[in-house]
């Protein structure tokens, strides 16, 4: 690969044999964060050559660090190589082993003209052939974003036929993740990964160079092109390399296309969620509260108290150490500190257990309880969303699709999955507006939840085999009113029902995967704000499983049925398999939420997604749930149609009853 490669060098489109592999480097993360395309790179196989793999890297904004802020930093010690992360460079000048371009920009960068050259052949090879990635849904993302220097994208999701990071998933679940590299280096030996281990010294030497912070990130268009280059090609050879052999591994039967195909069309739904965002958001109002946040903030640090509000070690020692006070927290020891003076047991101090402390009169508890609860709230909701709001003032998460061994969904960036329905924070005596009701909806618009109704009780109870539970679901009986009944001897003329009640409904949805007594307190005092004694709860948990045995019996059969087989059947026929850091003893739990999170992302949300996608609906969707933006006119009879369709899907694939609530944001 020479350094100054072009978009010429590509073959007609007519010429490609096969999917072309596409992989990009890029300035940070997000694209809402700023960050922009640095390099792109391709590898395909071409007609009159079938038996090599071509491939290019085309590089639009590597180098020029004087013009993106940086400057050259000298350290005179070895201290802060080692505090960099630095390994196997040699000593003395870290910066001598390769060649940095740190003007306002490198030579080998490619200009605007082929940027559109090289949009033109990805749409013309998308057509005729399709494209592959590692990572699709970030790929995409920064195609559809553009090239820095504000040169337009294009959307490339309609050809993506595959996404090789799903494949590995699914074809490989036990290894330890499925990222390019480590997969690859499985496959195929570490010799074939040479380049990576080259870029993350290289990498290292530039974080010591500029002086990068952690924020900054890994800079990858800060790296010198002569080690970014090969690095970059070399990631879209080995993405073809890997799509060739999971294709064959597919047809040899390791595993079934079913699955594939519902994790592909997963990762199209959740492209297009994040695509839409969440919002806009009164970005005004947000400052506002977070300036009036902030402000109260420095009143309490700069208060006359007797320790350190903004150390929490500082704020234990005052309350354990030097005021004597017991652990709060339900299953938490006494603090102790050894004779060295390290901190044994550090005890849990946060903002609802300082509350508690405060109720009781315990001194400035009440001051750093409001600093902790105002402090959280800027840092992840009003502070952190104008942060994180892009330019069309809209909030997005990154759904991390094929992580979570349960097959749920994590999320990062903007954390879509904890909105606050209630802070009813108050500063000055003035309430602040609640951080939810400032996620607009655009006018003409009704925003829309649908919300899976009892999902994993349905499911717990049909495969446990507890017909009780499933008859009462089925009729639309009030289980947990039931369990309470069962468990306290209370009725619903009993002046204490609801509390009961309460209780009793926090202890089904822990008591169908057998949570303990020391769970139950905990759980009760997180959720509920109830103090019961370990004893309480104990008695608690024994009734439960008296009432409804099947679940025990179940969970005790499937940690046995593990600990021999390494892996679980869902509820279509696929096995959900167990890695040696995966306790057998979560079988049950792994049956019922991977299998309910399966039908969720695999055959729910794709259908949402297809019968809204012509009004760009779907903008959220938090496990069990999904956020509708419908247009006014059509939002009452859309949901109630969308409701419908979900329970017939439910009933078609689980033979039981089951429903979708439908309620308007608040």
């Amino acid at each position: 690969m020479g350094d100054m490669e072009t978009t010429r060098d590509l073959p007609d489109p007519k010429l490609v044999s096969g999917p072309v592999a596409v992989d990009s480097e890029t300035t940070g993360l997000y694209v809402d964060d700023g960050a922009r395309l640095t390099v792109v790179s391709v590898a395909y196989r071409r007609k009159d050559d079938p038996g090599a793999i071509h491939h290019h890297a085309f590089p639009f904004d590597v180098g020029g660090a004087f013009a993106k802020g940086f400057t050259v930093v000298t350290f005179p010690d070895t201290a802060p190589r080692r505090k960099a992360g630095v390994a196997g460079l040699p000593k003395g000048d870290p910066h001598g082993r390769w060649t940095w371009s740190d003007g306002d920009t490198d030579p080998v960068n490619l200009g605007r003209e082929e940027w559109y050259a090289l949009r033109t052949w990805l749409y013309e090879t998308g057509q005729l052939v399709g494209h592959v990635y590692q990572n699709a849904k970030f790929d995409l993302h920064f195609l559809r974003a553009g090239a820095p220097h504000g040169w337009p994208g294009t959307d490339f999701s309609e050809f993506c036929r595959w996404d090789t990071m799903l494949g590995s998933h699914v074809l490989w679940p036990t290894a330890d993740g499925n990222s390019l590299k480590p997969t690859a280096a499985r496959l195929w030996g570490p010799e074939t990964v040479a380049e990576a281990d080259e870029l993350k010294e290289a990498l290292a030497a530039t974080k010591l160079r500029y002086g990068l912070l952690a924020a900054h990130g890994p800079r990858y268009d800060l790296a010198p092109w002569e080690v970014l280059g090969p690095y970059a090609a070399a990631d879209a050879i080995l993405t073809l390399r890997l799509y060739e052999h999971q294709v064959q591994a597919f047809s040899d039967g390791e595993a079934g296309w079913a699955e594939i195909e519902r994790q592909m069309a997963l990762m199209q739904t959740l492209y297009r969620i994040e695509i839409r965002g969440l919002g806009p958001i009164d970005v005004e109002e947000m400052e506002r509260a977070a300036d009036a946040i902030d402000q109260r903030v420095t009143e309490i640090v700069e208060s006359d108290l007797p320790f350190d509000v903004t150390k929490p070690a500082k704020a234990r020692e005052y309350f354990f150490d030097q005021l004597g006070l017991a652990p709060w927290k339900p299953g938490d020891e006494p603090r102790e500190v050894a004779p060295d003076g390290k901190v044994v047991k550090a005890g849990s101090l946060t903002a609802d257990i300082a509350r508690r402390m405060a109720a009781a009169g315990v001194p400035y508890a009440a001051e750093y309880a409001e600093f902790l609860q105002l402090t959280i709230a800027n840092r992840m909701f009003y502070r952190n969303y104008v942060d994180l709001a892009g330019d069309d003032r809209r909030l997005r998460t990154n759904f991390r699709q094929a992580r979570v061994k349960t097959g749920r969904m994590s999320v990062e960036r903007f954390q879509a999955q904890a909105l606050p329905k209630h802070l009813g924070l108050e500063v000055g005596g003035v309430l602040l507006p609640e951080p939810r009701s400032l996620i607009g909806v655009e006018p003409g618009r009704v925003r829309v939840n649908l919300d899976l109704s009892q999902a994993e009780l349905r499911l717990a109870a049909k495969w446990s085999g507890c017909d009780s539970m499933s008859q009462l679901l089925a009729d639309g009986g009030d289980v947990h009113g039931a369990t309470a009944t069962a468990i306290f001897g209370v009725t619903p003329e009993d002046p204490d029902w609801k509390e009961k009640r309460d209780i009793a409904k926090r202890t089904v949805f822990g008591g169908i995967f057998m949570l303990g007594a020391r769970g139950l307190q905990s759980t009760l005092m997180q959720l509920a704000g109830k103090e019961l004694t370990l004893q309480e709860c104990d008695l608690i948990t024994k009734r439960f499983r008296a009432t409804y045995p099947e679940f025990g019996h179940v969970y005790n059969t499937l940690e046995g049925w593990v600990k021999q087989n390494g892996y679980v059947e869902l509820w279509d026929g696929t096995r959900s398999w167990f890695g040696p850091t995966d306790w057998p003893r979560t079988a049950w739990n792994r049956v019922v939420q991977a299998g309910l999170a399966k039908w969720v992302g695999g055959i729910w949300l794709p259908e949402i997604e297809s019968q809204t996608r012509v009004y760009d609906a779907l903008v959220l969707t938090v496990h069990d749930s999904c956020v509708l933006d419908l247009p006014a006119e059509i939002a009452e009879s859309t949901a109630a149609k969308l409701a419908d369709v979900t329970a017939e899907m439910w009933a078609e694939s689980f033979g039981i009853p089951g429903r979708a609530d439908v309620t308007t944001w608040e």
